[in-house]
């Protein structure tokens, strides 16, 4: 009878097998399988960090444009309002013409804009002749017997002496009345402009308070997928705004504690270049300064004082605030950090 050979069993073939050399290439070629799966991921991971920073750059220069425009279109309700043609009649007049004229005029502004606390006008002498408050929606007219004298506060004893068409643009810093910050807290901007009759004389200035709350929130108003908050310091670096409400105006209270104590390197990177973005202790720093002042502007450094003079004066490249965010780096691409945690990365 036929007999078929005998077939190779699988013990047979085990033992044709060098299974060190098999376990020693079956683990290299793994090895080689996950980094190149580790290569590959992390070469996505840096180009989707990439693109979140390039985004976070563009955010910061969106709102900095953004309260950039914000601060021309108060630039010309100042004007508009130191040209009221009520007002002008009033100067030319030397007081013949009813002051009540020109306090509608400034309520009909103040009401329609929504924007500013106050307008004023503040006579040669530093009194208050017309006050207009912004009060629940509502313009209301200051009555007489409650008008201050403002002769040692450092708005007018900047803008008063200023040239005809000059303007100038306070501190961002909050209100006092009397002789106490306001509360709740009112960030305040003031823009004031002197005021001549007909023949060239100096009669005061005209003064409205833009309420920074405005500008404040329009560093967040566009909500921007994944977007992080915005901090906004002053040139000495206190903070304006922060995600940490017990760090701001600072400077108001004679706080010790700035961002440049705080922060050290990244201030000096700030110092460095008016825009930018780093990394510093695996945080991305991005950053950029907003110059409210054109060339032909004025202001200074105020005081947190109720009264005296400003410390310094500023010209248009002196005053800027600075926009900046930071964000974990981690936090930028959590997908694909999720792809290397599952594959052991």
């Amino acid at each position: 009878m036929f007999k078929r050979p005998p077939s190779s069993s699988n013990h047979d073939l085990r033992r044709g097998i060098d299974w060190p050399s098999f376990r020693k290439t079956f683990a290299a070629l793994g090895v080689l399988i996950t980094a190149g799966t580790g290569l590959t991921l992390w070469i996505e991971l840096e180009g989707s960090f990439n693109q979140e920073a390039i985004a976070e750059k563009a955010r910061i220069e969106r709102r900095v444009s953004h309260v950039s425009v914000r601060i021309a279109d108060i630039l010309s309700d100042l004007r508009l309002i130191a040209g009221a043609p009520a007002l002008q009649r009033y100067l030319d007049a030397e007081g013949a013409v009813n002051i009540v004229e020109v306090q509608q005029e400034f309520a009909v502004f103040v009401e329609a804009k929504q924007i500013y606390d106050q307008a004023r006008y503040i006579d040669e002498t530093g009194m208050e002749r017309v006050r207009v408050d912004l009060s629940a929606g509502k313009a209301k007219i200051i009555a007489d017997e409650k008008l201050q004298p403002k002769s040692s506060r450092y708005y007018f004893t900047d803008a008063i002496k200023l040239a005809q068409g000059a303007v100038y643009i306070s501190p961002l810093d909050l209100n006092i009345e009397g002789t106490q910050v306001e509360i709740p807290y009112k960030p305040l901007i003031r823009l004031a402009t002197p005021l001549f009759d007909g023949k060239g004389q100096r009669r005061g200035i005209a003064i409205i308070n833009y309420l920074g709350k405005d500008l404040l929130q329009r560093l967040d108003g566009l909500k921007d997928p994944g977007s992080q908050g915005v901090e906004l310091l002053n040139r000495e670096g206190y903070w304006l705004k922060s995600a940490s409400p017990d760090l701001e105006w600072g400077f108001m209270f004679k706080r010790g504690e700035t961002f440049a104590t705080r922060y050290p390197t990244v201030w000096q990177w700030l110092q460095e270049s008016p825009s930018g973005q780093r990394m510093s202790d695996r945080e991305l720093w991005t950053w950029s300064r907003i110059y409210p002042l054109r060339q032909d502007l004025q202001s200074s450094s105020g005081t947190p004082e109720a009264s005296g003079p400003s410390q310094a004066g500023l010209t248009a490249s002196d005053y800027y605030w600075i926009a900046l965010s930071h964000t974990p780096s981690g936090w930028l691409v959590p997908s694909r950090r999720n792809e290397l945690v599952r594959y052991g990365l």
